[in-house]
């Protein structure tokens, strides 16, 4: 698995680093990626603190 590139690990709104789990794809799209029940689950919100959450 390849690392993501270093412009998603910084939140261009707040200019602070991003947690593990989440990434910045785009304006308003923060994507968390999570193991549930030992299955990957991905899903998209508004923000990072949401995605944080």
């Amino acid at each position: 698995m390849t690392k993501p590139p270093k412009e998603t690990l910084k939140d261009p709104v707040t200019g602070k680093l991003l947690p593990k789990d989440v990434c910045y794809r785009g304006p308003g799209q923060y994507q968390a990626r999570r193991m549930v029940n030992g299955k990957r689950h991905r899903e998209t919100f508004a923000s990072a603190s949401l995605a944080r959450r």
